[in-house]
């Protein structure tokens, strides 16, 4: 087997973070998982391209989290060696911190309080500690000894809550002596639940979220028990935020919720013309871009082609899966370089010109197998694009390509 080179770049959006830096500035992190994984900051009010790390030989994002000063931390694997690095938005530094946190290969969530920052490993489902002034790492050790995964974490003025599984466990933690207590998950989670995957804190509930279980996939505790299920479409698909007294989930069916903590009520909300565009979506936030288009608060979902969504929440003015206003430009990454490429309605048929899919070849007659490469941009062929490109195949042979998302294959001799 041959390795001709990279056949055909995609995004490929899995997990993200939002900011409004000191200056104002509404921004997005996005990682784009592939051979390299990428971090790319996006201002959320123009959509333009602010920075891109690629950071090989990493290729798929692991964990992020934003301090209070707007510094970002964030884990990325495979290979796995629980590496864990800083960015400063002012500067554009990307450092790496440490590999191996408390002995671990896999650093799954990050969570900051305070001037601490919070971590949970695979495979020794540890919790560990670090001061965010010295970078001093403290180990609190496993907090599931028969388990692999440390998961779920919230870390919320001292308190510290953090899941495990398999089975599906939870655990509140004293970070003063690393003690642990376990607490009873509701009935049918322990066995079926798989998992305990994230936990955030609202006012005076907390919501955790698992495998679905009786038609459920997150549940509510107000501190003395459980008292209310959610059918939530995925773990990263409901907002850390709060808005007017409420956060907001996805559904299983895609249709968005606005949940009232006190009322412990979910109320549907009317995205309009955009409703299909939330198909994708892998991270839900509230944000304020500081725009007279967008007072206020809004919600936005990112999704795995990269597009974000948008729906503000003072004047329900929903606004389709481009960062931008209509007309303008969308920033992709080619050839080494980062361009606009103007947003045209998609044309019928592949009319195209000669083009193949690899940067470094040419349109030689060769076929094209090679790794897969996610930074972020679309396909040559993709459906936002007015043309497709063509790859020959070797001898009169088919040759079919696929990418994601959406999972479109494309064939041909």
């Amino acid at each position: 087997m041959s390795d001709l080179g990279v056949a055909m770049q995609a995004p490929n959006v899995r997990l993200s973070d939002v900011d409004v830096l000191a200056d104002g500035t509404p921004v997005a992190y996005l990682f784009s998982d592939g051979e390299p994984v990428s971090f790319n900051v996006i201002d959320l009010r123009t959509g333009d391209l602010l920075d891109s790390h690629e950071m090989p030989p990493y290729s798929v994002a692991s964990s992020i989290d934003v301090a209070e000063d707007d510094t970002v931390y964030l884990s990325v694997r495979s290979p796995n060696d629980g590496t864990l690095w800083r960015y400063q938005p002012g500067s554009g530094e990307l450092v790496e911190i440490a590999s191996g946190i408390a002995g671990e290969q896999m650093l799954r969530t990050l969570d900051i309080d305070g001037d601490t920052l919070y971590g949970t490993t695979y495979p020794g489902a540890t919790v560990y500690a670090m001061d965010l002034a010295t970078e001093e790492v403290t180990s609190f050790g496993t907090i599931a000894p028969e388990s692999d995964y440390a998961w779920g974490l919230e870390a919320n003025s001292g308190d510290v809550w953090a899941g495990a599984g398999l089975p599906a466990q939870l655990y509140s933690l004293d970070p003063d002596t690393g003690a642990t207590t376990p607490i009873d998950l509701p009935p049918g989670v322990p066995e079926g639940g798989g998992f305990v995957q994230r936990i955030e804190t609202y006012d005076d509930i907390r919501v955790i979220t698992h495998r679905q279980v009786d038609g459920a996939t997150a549940h509510v505790h107000d501190g003395t028990g459980w008292v209310d299920s959610l059918a939530i479409s995925g773990m990263w698909l409901y907002t850390e935020q709060m808005a007017g007294g409420a956060f907001y989930y996805l559904g299983t069916d895609g249709q968005p919720f606005a949940y009232d903590v006190a009322a412990r009520e979910s109320s549907p909300v009317d995205l309009g013309g955009i409703a299909a565009e939330t198909a994708g979506t892998t991270r839900l936030f509230l944000t304020e871009l500081g725009t007279e288009e967008f007072p206020g608060q809004t919600l936005l979902g990112v999704r795995s082609d990269g597009r974000i969504w948008r729906h503000n929440r003072e004047r329900g003015r929903p606004v389709h899966a481009d960062p931008r206003r209509a007309g303008d430009g969308h920033v992709h990454r080619r050839g080494g370089r980062w361009r606009r490429v103007h947003r045209r309605l998609p044309q019928p048929g592949c009319d195209g010109p000669d083009r193949h899919h690899d940067r470094r070849d040419p349109p030689d007659g060769r076929s094209r197998a090679g790794r897969r490469d996610h930074r972020p941009r679309p396909a040559d062929g993709d459906r936002h694009l007015p043309e497709c490109g063509l790859l020959r195949g070797r001898g009169g042979r088919d040759v079919g390509v696929g990418h994601e998302p959406p999972a479109p294959v494309h064939a041909g001799a």
